[in-house]
């Protein structure tokens, strides 16, 4: 009940003098205390008394700060601007590294296929065969070298002896 007493009723104190005083208003203007309903009318209610709005005007120190405070935002916003001028800028450069780069790596990758190509046995065993005239040797030109024999000389200068000897 006390709820809705204070939805019903708005309570204002104020002082008059030396004195407190208590004033009970009707939240709604055409509330009826006796049957607890709100009387509709085709009146519309009355609006309070307008109060004049006061032209404020600025004192010259808050002025000044007014102007230093949209002054500092211009400058930090100007300042957040260049940032990201700067950043876009160096964006763009890290990009066109970045395909230099790519490109770079595409031509090592093409240089290591040509290099596995032509560092195949087949490569070159006929490089050797073609262009140095280099030819396998016969079996009277190989040198057999016994498991179990003791060399008695240095292997080199068996191999020269046997070579040059025929």
């Amino acid at each position: 009940m006390a709820v809705t007493e204070r939805v019903r009723e708005e309570q204002f104190e104020y002082t008059y003098g030396s004195q407190m005083r208590r004033e009970f208003v009707p939240a709604y203007p055409g509330w009826d205390e006796e049957d607890g309903r709100v009387r509709r009318t085709r009146e519309r209610p009355k609006p309070e008394q307008q109060t004049e709005k006061k032209q404020q005007s600025l004192t010259a120190g808050e002025l000044r700060q007014l102007i230093f405070v949209a002054a500092f935002v211009a400058v930090l916003l100007i300042g957040i601007l260049v940032l990201n001028a700067y950043a876009a800028n160096i964006q763009c450069s890290i990009n066109s590294l970045t395909k230099a780069n790519m490109s770079l790596e595409d031509e090592i990758d093409v240089l290591n296929m040509k290099i596995d190509q032509s560092t195949s046995i087949e490569q070159i065993e006929s490089y050797a065969m073609k262009n140095l005239n280099m030819r396998y040797p016969k079996s009277s030109q190989c040198i057999y070298i016994e498991k179990n024999a003791k060399l008695t000389e240095n292997f080199s200068q068996v191999i020269r002896r046997k070579a040059y000897a025929q």
